[in-house]
C-alpha cells in the first residue's frame, strides 16, 4: 500500500466521535492553555530546565527522560504544548470509546473537563515537562482499556503501566478510577454477570501488580548502573520500599476525606463560583445515581447494589492512595488529576439518560398490562424529570469548563507577572554587576536569605493551583547563576546550602545590611553576596 492509500484507509475508519473529541480538546484546550503555548513563562522550576533531559531518576521517573525527549530536551511552549494536546486527544477518545460514550454533547464535554482539568493546568505550569506527563497520563489510560477490553490485554497493559508509572507515579490513580467509573457504568446501566466483572478487576489488579513489578526491576537496575539512591522528596522512597515505618490507616483515610472535600469546595470562608459550581455537579451526581438505582430496583440484586456502594466509597480513597503508602506525601494539583473522573461519572449518567432508557431496564420490571395508564403518565413523569436533570447537567458542566478555562488564563497572567518581575529584579543587579569591577571578578555566588514572596507555590484562588506564583522565582543561588548567565553574560558558580550557612557566619556578612537597604549586594573573598535576611 502507497502512502496515499493508507491515509485514504485511516480517515475512512477514523469514527465520527474520535473528531468531536479532536476538535472539543484543541479547542478548548487553546482558549484555556494558548496563553502559555504561545509564550515563556517560566517559573521556579523552568529557571533550571530550560535545556534538561528530564533524567529524574533520583525521583523513581526513570521513563521521563525518554518521554520528555521526543520534543527534544529544549523548554520548547509550542512544541510541547502540541504534543501534549496530541496526548490528551488520544486519552480522551480511548475513555469514550471504554465507556461506549455515543452522545455529541457528552463528547464535547468529556474532552473539554480533560484538557481543562486543574491538574492539566497545574502541569502546564512546569511545561517543559508536560509532554511527558501527559504521555504518561495516555499510557496508564491505554493499559486500562487494553485490560478490560481483551482478555489477555493486561499483559501489554502491565508494560504501559511500568513506563507510565515512571514517568509520573501519581497517574496511578488516574488508571484507578477509570476502572471504578468502568464498574459503577457496567453495575448501574447494564446486565453484565457480576462473574464477568469480578474477571475485569482481576485482570485490571494483575495488570497494575504486574506493572508495578516490572517498574521497581528496572527503576532499582537504573538506580544501580548510574550509582543514584532515590530521593525523600514526596516519599518517593518509600513508594520504593514499600509502606512506611509510619503507616497509619486510619490518619490516611482522614486526610484522604479532607483532601477530596477541599478539592471540591477550598476554604469553607472563601467560597466561590468554583465552589458553588462542583456542589451543584455533586448534586447532580447524587441525584442521577440514586435516581437509576430505584428506576432499577438494584435494591432486588443485593450483590449488585453492594458493589455499586463499595465502589461509591473507594472514590475518595482511591483518588489520595498514595496518603496509604507514605503519609508524608503532600498531594499539591499535578497529582489529583483521578478526580477528572468524578465528573465523567456524572457524564456517563447524562449519556445512558433520555431516548436510551427503555434499552437498559432489566427483563421482568415492566408494568403489567392492568396497569399502563398508570404507567404511561409516570413514565411521562420520568421523562420530565430526566428532561430537566440532562439540562441541569449540561448547564453546570458547561459552566465548570468555563470556569476552568478563567482559571487556566489567571494563573498564566499571574505568571507572567511573576516572572516579569523576577527578570526585572536580575537586570537591576546585572547594572549593579556591570558598575563595579570587584562584583564582575567574583568566581561564585552566595544569597543569604530569600527575597519577600519567593516561597509561594501555588495560587489558591480556589482551587488550589500548583506551579503558579504571584512573588519571585529566585528562591536560591543557582536561579541568580542561571539567569544572570543566560540573559547577561555573567558567569557564576552558585554556592549551595551548606556552604551558604558556613559562610553566613562570616563577620563582614554579619555586618552587612539586608535589602532594600544600600550595601545589601558585596563581593567577599571573590564570592558576590547577595543579603536578605540575616538568616540563611
Amino acid at each position: 500500500m502507497n502512502p496515499e492509500t493508507i491515509l485514504f484507509s485511516l480517515k475512512q475508519k477514523t469514527k465520527p466521535s474520535w473528531k468531536t473529541v479532536s476538535v472539543s480538546i484543541f479547542v478548548c484546550g487553546l482558549l484555556a492553555h494558548a496563553y502559555t503555548f504561545f509564550n515563556y513563562i517560566p517559573n521556579w522550576d523552568s529557571i533550571s530546565s530550560y535545556y534538561s533531559d528530564q533524567n529524574t531518576i533520583q525521583l523513581g521517573r526513570c521513563f521521563l527522560t525518554l518521554a520528555c525527549g521526543i520534543s527534544s530536551y529544549y523548554d520548547l511552549s509550542w512544541v510541547n504544548g502540541f504534543l501534549s494536546l496530541c496526548y490528551l486527544t488520544v486519552t480522551a477518545i480511548l475513555i469514550s470509546e471504554l465507556l461506549q460514550i455515543r452522545q455529541k454533547s457528552t463528547l464535547v464535554l468529556l474532552s473539554a473537563l480533560l484538557v481543562t482539568f486543574p491538574a492539566v493546568t497545574s502541569t502546564f505550569g512546569f511545561l517543559y515537562t508536560a509532554d511527558g506527563y501527559m504521555l504518561s497520563m495516555l499510557c496508564m489510560t491505554l493499559a486500562i482499556y487494553l485490560t478490560l477490553k481483551h482478555r489477555l490485554g493486561f499483559l501489554p497493559g502491565a508494560l504501559l503501566i511500568m513506563f507510565g508509572f515512571g514517568c509520573y507515579q501519581a497517574y496511578i490513580t488516574f488508571a484507578a478510577m477509570l476502572v471504578i467509573v468502568y464498574s459503577l457504568d457496567e453495575l448501574l446501566h447494564r446486565e453484565t454477570p457480576l462473574s464477568a466483572l469480578v474477571w475485569k478487576w482481576l485482570r485490571a489488579l494483575a495488570c497494575a501488580v504486574l506493572g508495578y513489578m516490572l517498574y521497581a526491576v528496572v527503576n532499582r537496575i537504573l538506580l544501580s548502573v548510574q550509582h543514584v539512591t532515590l530521593a525523600d522528596y514526596q516519599g518517593v522512597s518509600a513508594l520504593d520500599s514499600g509502606l512506611s515505618g509510619s503507616f497509619a490507616p486510619l490518619l490516611a483515610a482522614k486526610q484522604c476525606l479532607i483532601d477530596f472535600a477541599y478539592f471540591f469546595i477550598g476554604p469553607l470562608h472563601r467560597m466561590n463560583a468554583y465552589s458553588v459550581f462542583n456542589l451543584c455537579m455533586l448534586a447532580l451526581l447524587v441525584c442521577g445515581a440514586l435516581a437509576r438505582i430505584v428506576r432499577r430496583k438494584l435494591w432486588r440484586s443485593p450483590a449488585r447494589l453492594g458493589c455499586i456502594l463499595l465502589f461509591s466509597l473507594l472514590i475518595p480513597f482511591v483518588c489520595y492512595a498514595i496518603y496509604f503508602l507514605t503519609p508524608g506525601v503532600s498531594y499539591h494539583m499535578l497529582m489529583q488529576g483521578g478526580l477528572y473522573f468524578v465528573y465523567v461519572l456524572l457524564l456517563v449518567f447524562y449519556d445512558r439518560a433520555g431516548k436510551n432508557e427503555a434499552s437498559c431496564e432489566p427483563e421482568g420490571v415492566r408494568p403489567a398490562s392492568s396497569k399502563q395508564t398508570h404507567s404511561a403518565h409516570h413514565e411521562e413523569a420520568h421523562t420530565r424529570h430526566g428532561i430537566v436533570w440532562q439540562w441541569l447537567c449540561v448547564l453546570v458542566c458547561s459552566l465548570i469548563i468555563c470556569n476552568f478555562i478563567l482559571v487556566a488564563n489567571i494563573c498564566y497572567r499571574t505568571q507572567e507577572t511573576s516572572a516579569a518581575r523576577s527578570m526585572n529584579e536580575i537586570a537591576r543587579l546585572a547594572d549593579t554587576i556591570a558598575a563595579d569591577p570587584d562584583l564582575q571578578k567574583c568566581e561564585s555566588i552566595a544569597v543569604i536569605g530569600t527575597r519577600e514572596g519567593s516561597d509561594t507555590i501555588s495560587l489558591n484562588l480556589p482551587p488550589d493551583m500548583t506551579g503558579f506564583s504571584d512573588g519571585y522565582l529566585m528562591t536560591h543561588a543557582l536561579h541568580y547563576s542561571l539567569l544572570l548567565e543566560r540573559y547577561h553574560g555573567f558567569s557564576f558558580t552558585p554556592m549551595n546550602d551548606e556552604m551558604t550557612k558556613a559562610f553566613a557566619e562570616n563577620e563582614i556578612i554579619r555586618s552587612m545590611p539586608c535589602y532594600p537597604e544600600d550595601g545589601y549586594i558585596r563581593a567577599v573573598s571573590g564570592t558576590l553576596v547577595i543579603k536578605f535576611s540575616d538568616k540563611p
